[in-house]
């Protein structure tokens, strides 16, 4: 009897083992998914950071958008088909910014964009004169 219960033990010890390489597969797996989003991550907040560098570079008063600027700024830009959507032409288009790609920006209500003229020292959407 003393040799089927050792016999047991190890067939326990064995699927134990098997465990054990199973579960340490899944967790090395699950650290080299977790390693490529935390450099993808820090890429993005180099990307950020020097998309925030060439701002600061021309400031936040520049008063005319100019062609180089525009080289510095927007690596692509998508124009859609025009599509005639309850009476009116729409055409969408994507511009996609450098280092920091697309970006969406909301569509605001009037006053919305009444609040946040008011908030960044800007009368409907326009500058005001330095």
């Amino acid at each position: 009897m003393m040799g089927f219960h050792s016999q047991r033990k190890g067939v326990m010890i064995n699927q134990l083992a098997a465990k054990y390489d199973e579960e340490q597969a899944v967790l090395r797996q699950r650290i080299r998914h977790l390693q490529k989003i935390v450099q993808e991550e820090l890429a993005h907040e180099m990307n950020a950071d020097g998309f925030l560098a060439l701002v600061r570079r021309y400031g936040p008063d520049f008063a005319e958008l100019i062609p180089e600027m525009l080289r510095e700024f927007v690596d692509k830009i998508i124009v859609y088909q025009r599509q005639k959507v309850q009476g009116t032409m729409k055409q969408r288009v994507e511009i996609y910014y450098k280092m920091i790609g697309r970006v969406d920006i909301p569509i605001l209500k009037p006053e919305e964009r009444n609040r946040l003229a008011q908030t960044f020292g800007r009368e409907q959407g326009r500058r005001k004169a330095a």
